[in-house]
């Protein structure tokens, strides 16, 4: 018998030791992925005498090579579970993010962060977890998806401090050998050992109920809940607004990531690197204390609503971070409207696709909205940073992200749950595969 089903016959509901994992999965996909190219960025470019744009086009390059891998392993995942599949995406990602440090021409950044790093990531990080945590709990399930998705917070609040020092001590080749033997043995030490399906396959249902709930709708087994083919859930309107909305409402989420701290250092503003961290760090030390109350708000409200509230406050925080200039109280200030944005918006879409599509249906719903929320990568990073290589300035385009996240605030409740004849568990639609 393994660790799993040893841990499984406690009395503690083993769902949350996956919340767990994917929290650690979660915390070293986002760091290795979003929270550290910010810091990488300037020593990398000086050094190999690299654009900002060409750095941003590879990291956006890779979002497009992993968008058809995502097609495979998401509806993979909802009959297979992810434990295979973050076994093998685990040890490529590792490999991948350890290579970076022996890079020396664009050749090789191009295949390693545009084609290998994005290929492991697909099946790592808080997509698996929210995936997971959607099949493992549907009545607790707002309040899962916020402690696993805390890991990306998480990441955000220990990755900057602990980049910057490790860089200084042991300059960006050998931080990135480091991080990626480390992300290589914890990921897939984790999936070998923890991963499982689904809680029927255990012996358990969904949120620790005990036997006696099979059957009560929700808060059971999920034997109400549709199966959905991949037809069925192209010809659904809210397939296509929450595959539009959620990624150009936080269009500008990936440009804080790479270009906050060098809009802070470049001589417009000036900051220190410590005092520019501090900054970085307060978005995500705010998303991150956001994540459980935001988890227990969308288990009681509907969820577009949720999502409206997020675009509001992430579109004021770019708008207030570009307007600020170098006044540190409104710099902060905009930190904490994007922090209290995001924290609420992974959770979120974790809690819609799983709650419109259920449990054995969401990863193919998310599959399929994956093309678009990638490829929406050259409205992101790519022209933040071609706009400095022409102008030197970031301003104005910080400013501009605001634009989308308050429209999308209005298109989101066109977001209507479609409805669908349920299905008994286990029993798939037809060409759902």
């Amino acid at each position: 018998m393994g660790v799993a089903e040893r841990l499984a016959k406690g009395r503690f509901y083993y769902g949350w030791y996956l919340v767990a994992i994917f929290f650690i999965s979660s915390f070293l996909s986002a760091g290795l992925n979003t929270e550290v190219l910010s810091f990488f960025l300037k020593p990398m470019t000086q050094e190999l005498s690299w654009s900002r744009g060409f750095y941003s086009s590879v990291v956006w390059m890779g979002t497009v090579i992993g968008t058809p891998l995502a097609l495979v392993l998401l509806p993979m995942v909802d009959r297979k579970g992810a434990r295979g599949v973050m076994l093998v995406c685990g040890a490529v990602m590792g490999i991948g993010v350890a290579a970076q440090g022996l890079v020396h021409s664009e050749w090789q950044f191009i295949l390693i962060r545009g084609i290998i790093i994005p290929l492991g990531s697909v099946g790592t990080g808080a997509m698996m977890g929210m995936l997971v945590g959607s099949t493992w709990f549907i009545k607790k399930r707002g309040r899962a998806l916020g402690w696993t998705t805390m890991g990306l917070a998480s990441a955000g609040v220990i990755f900057p401090p602990v980049a910057t020092s490790m860089i200084s001590h042991l300059g960006w080749r050998g931080s990135w050998m480091v991080l990626g033997l480390a992300s290589l043995v914890l990921n897939v030490a984790m999936a070998w050992f923890f991963v499982r399906r689904r809680p029927e396959d255990m012996g358990l249902l969904p949120d620790g109920e005990p036997a006696g709930a099979q059957g009560q709708g929700k808060t059971g087994t999920g034997a109400t809940e549709a199966a959905w083919s991949r037809r069925e859930i192209l010809r659904t309107p809210a397939f296509w607004v929450l595959s539009l909305a959620i990624p150009f409402g936080f269009l500008g989420f990936q440009v804080i990531k790479q270009h906050l701290i060098p809009y802070l250092t470049d001589p417009g503003i000036g900051f220190t690197g410590e005092r520019a961290a501090s900054i970085f760090v307060l978005v995500s030390l705010v998303s991150l204390l956001s994540k459980i109350p935001w988890g227990f708000v969308m288990e009681r409200v509907t969820t577009i609503y949720c999502f409206s509230v997020c675009f509001a406050l992430f579109g004021a925080g770019m708008a207030v971070l570009a307007l600020s200039g170098s006044n540190v109280t409104g710099l902060y200030a905009g930190a904490i409207l994007l922090g209290l944005g995001w924290g609420g918006s992974l959770p979120l879409q974790g809690m819609v696709w799983a709650s419109y599509y259920g449990r054995g249906s969401q990863g193919m719903a998310r599959s399929l909205a994956t093309p678009v929320a990638n490829l929406s990568g050259p409205l992101g990073p790519i022209l933040a940073g071609f706009v400095w290589d022409l102008t030197g300035d970031y301003q104005t385009i910080f400013a501009a992200y605001a634009a989308p996240s308050l429209l999308c605030l209005f298109v989101i409740l066109l977001a209507r749950r479609p409805a669908k004849k349920p299905l008994p568990a286990g029993v798939a639609a037809e060409g759902a595969g």
